[in-house]
């Protein structure tokens, strides 16, 4: 459970950018799912370590007890290798796919979940069940294709095993007929063949298992390296000693639409301001670049007369007080929401 400690952690530390390129839905099945996919493949790894590690060990025993069946040991273990090989890469693009559906289906009930009401209201239950039943039949036909390539790997592996166990005894018996082998290392290497044959179909099963943790363990490296926010606002070297000012500031989520440009204000200290304009004119958005949410492209901010690289981001928002359209109310009563912006106030 330390490495979930140690997500949650990181996603407390993710800047708001983060939350515009991925749904709410794919973080949670990274730290959900993909957490316990890895945690169980630590097992698995154990297990084929300690096969492969017998095998090796076996391997030059039956060498050992007659080359011959030695030989045919590790023919049969190449062609093992070889046909896990092809399949290695297919089960594991394949797993790495069920593990974006599932993430899509997650993020699908979310949005459901926190949209009820408006989905009640406007009767769209039978347009989200379409689109959530979309997504789930995707994930199924993933899945069943998964299915088909570890049921016939298995097969296959189940195969070679008896057709090795087969050869054994069919090509040991006649090596005694001829007087080249005697009864004992027959049965010896019967029991060695047997537990190799046995070995080696675990590996198949469980490196099965590893390849779709391998895929939950690719995204987890890939959320521990997204870009953790930065403790200082960007800005602009400044001459200015307003309260509060913004100075030719440019600012776009993405690279293809500015939302604010050269925008420049100056604010004293005590005054009373309105910022006034269209539904996503970068009303909001202006709050959000003075709580450092988002780093200012070009241009300067400056507060109480320095400017902001002179702050952490931690004490600018210490100095702002924020009501959102639209607020979450965490688990608690109202007292203990309000408590978390101060702590230290009193009932009156």
């Amino acid at each position: 459970m330390h490495i979930r400690r140690k997500m949650f952690s990181h996603f407390l530390k993710l800047p708001i950018s983060y939350f515009d390129k991925h749904h709410s839905g794919d973080t949670m099945a990274r730290i959900n799912e993909d957490t316990d996919l890895f945690l169980n493949s630590l097992d698995m790894v154990t297990n084929v370590t300690y096969n492969f590690v017998s095998t090796m060990i076996m391997l030059p025993a039956i060498l050992v007890i007659d080359l011959r069946m030695g030989i045919l040991a590790a023919a049969v273990g190449t062609l093992t290798a070889y046909i896990n090989k092809k399949f290695r890469i297919p089960i594991r693009n394949n797993n790495e796919k069920i593990r974006k559906q599932v993430s899509g289906v997650v993020s699908e009930m979310l949005e459901n979940i926190s949209g009820f009401k408006v989905m009640k209201t406007y009767n769209l239950q039978e347009h989200f069940k379409e689109r959530f039943n979309k997504k789930q039949d995707d994930l199924v036909k993933t899945r069943r294709k998964n299915i088909i390539y570890n049921s016939f790997l298995h097969s296959s592996n189940n195969l070679i095993y008896q057709i090795n166990s087969g050869s054994i005894i069919i090509y040991g018996t006649y090596l005694i007929i001829i007087g080249s082998l005697t009864v004992g290392a027959l049965v010896a290497l019967r029991q060695l063949g047997v537990q190799i044959g046995y070995l080696l179909i675990d590996t198949t099963e469980n490196i099965s298992r590893v390849q779709n943790a391998f895929a939950g363990s690719d995204r987890l490296i890939e959320f521990f390296n997204e870009p953790l926010e930065s403790e200082i606002i960007n800005s602009d070297e400044f001459a200015d000693n307003n309260y509060l000012s913004l100075g030719n500031v440019e600012f776009s989520y993405n690279e293809d639409d500015k939302v604010l440009k050269g925008i420049s204000m100056e604010i004293e200290k005590g005054q009373k301001i309105a910022l006034v304009g269209y539904s996503g004119h970068g009303k909001s958005t202006i709050i959000k670049l003075l709580l450092g949410l988002y780093d200012i492209e070009t241009g300067t901010y400056v507060i109480e007369g320095k400017s902001v690289k002179d702050y952490t981001k931690r004490e600018i928002r210490d100095k702002v007080s924020y009501v959102s359209q639209s607020d979450a109310i965490f688990n608690g009563t109202i007292k203990e929401n309000i408590l978390m912006g101060k702590p230290e106030a009193t009932m009156e």
